[in-house]
């Protein structure tokens, strides 16, 4: 019975020994999968975004919104925050030359991008066009002065100003629409936008089309200025393409220069009017159609002059002093009508108007015969008859 315990015992013994006989060691190497991640890691397939980030497929921003660091990386623009949970685009000035076309966020590191400051985007030749978006109510001085190859950019409606040379010398620019929100139309804005052609309508609410603003935009046919602009700034529209102007019926200020050299303006009416500066019209060869209000008491200098398609004018009668060269050259005039108050003539002040036959004169013969008529006011025009209220005089 002894022998029997003790064999029964070692038996058990085997048994228990044999169930760890084959086992592998455990390992404290973990195990990865192909391609080297770990379950359960940081990192996603494909890379390292996170899906619902500010990047779209193919790296175009979202309009939602983007981090300064991914505007940096994709476009090398900064911008400002104003402290007030809004921004400004600061600057372009890490802007890779590649780079051609520009989607501004309407948000940045969460701040709303309401404004792009001054001289942002100052000669970026390569670029060809922007996308503004809704949220910004201003544009800087000279934001975009010298993009030569900017073709197309959106101007928000919520913009209401637009500072200095914002756009001038974007002589690739084609087209633009003012926003209705717009108050004012700066200094320079579109100077010397040589290929901006076609419709220009100014806001209602604008006061006043500054100096220099269309200066040079040789492609720009047709303006319209609503009744809310009063004053027509200096080389407003020098050089510039324009075959019509529709409106100015609130104008009363047309500013020197204001429409000096467009060649291929034919007519203009400014029933308002009370003043028309110096060189105002000068060298407009194919103007033959001008409409002057009542109102109108002064004249100045080379207003008119070299307009050689001039057939007639009416010279209201508030208006007392014509100044020198006002007409000159208006070879193709033949005919004026002034009122009977008029008191002077400056130099040259119709001389080489060839073709004038007849001058209508609201005041007497005495009192034309009193106006006093600086030399040479009416050299080299036609042998005119002067139709004065009570007769007739000849030159």
């Amino acid at each position: 019975m002894k022998t029997v315990r003790i064999v029964s015992a070692l038996l058990a013994i085997l048994l228990i020994l044999s169930l760890f006989v084959g086992c592998d060691e455990p390992t404290n190497d973990p195990v990865t999968p192909p391609g080297g991640e770990t379950p359960g890691g940081d990192e996603t397939p494909g890379g390292d975004e996170t899906p619902g980030g500010d990047e779209t497929p193919g790296g175009a921003p979202s309009l939602g919104g983007m981090t300064s660091e991914q505007l940096m990386n994709e476009y090398g623009i900064a911008i400002g925050d104003n402290g007030d949970g809004t921004c400004m685009i600061r600057n372009s000035v890490n802007m890779p030359k590649t780079v051609t076309s520009v989607v501004i966020p309407s948000k940045v590191d969460g701040l709303t991008v309401t404004s792009i400051a001054t001289w942002a985007f100052a000669s970026q030749y390569h670029l060809e066009s922007i996308v503004i978006p809704d949220t910004v109510t201003s544009i800087g001085q000279a934001a975009f002065v010298s993009c030569s190859t900017l073709k197309s950019i959106n101007l928000p409606d919520a913009i209401t100003t637009i500072g200095p040379d914002a756009f001038a010398s974007c002589t690739a620019l084609e087209e633009i629409s003012l926003p209705d929100s717009l108050t004012a139309i700066s200094i320079g804005m579109f100077y010397s936008c040589t290929a901006l052609s076609g419709h220009i309508e100014i806001p209602d609410g604008v006061t006043e089309i500054g100096e220099k603003a269309f200066y040079g935009c040789t492609s720009l046919t047709t303006v319209s200025i609503p009744d809310s602009v009063k004053t027509i700034g200096k080389m407003a529209f020098c050089e510039a393409g324009i075959v019509t102007v529709e409106g100015c019926e609130g104008v009363t200020v047309v500013d020197k220069s204001a429409f000096n050299d467009c060649p291929n303006l034919s007519a203009i009416s400014l029933p308002q009017v009370t003043e028309i500066v110096e060189y105002a019209f000068y060298k407009c060869p194919s103007l033959a159609t001008v409409t002057l209000g009542e109102s109108l008491v002064t004249l100045e200098r080379y207003a008119f002059s070299g307009c050689i398609s001039l057939g007639s004018i009416v010279i209201p009668a508030g208006v007392t002093y014509i100044e020198e060269d006002a007409f000159y050259n208006c070879s193709s005039m033949t005919s004026v009508t002034m009122g009977g108050d008029i008191t002077d003539f400056g130099w040259r002040a119709f001389a080489d108007c060839a073709a004038l036959t007849d001058i209508y004169f609201g005041g007497s013969k005495a009192a034309w015969n009193s106006i006093d008529k600086c030399s040479d006011w009416h050299n080299r025009t036609g042998n005119y008859t002067v139709h004065c209220t009570d007769g007739d005089l000849t030159k």
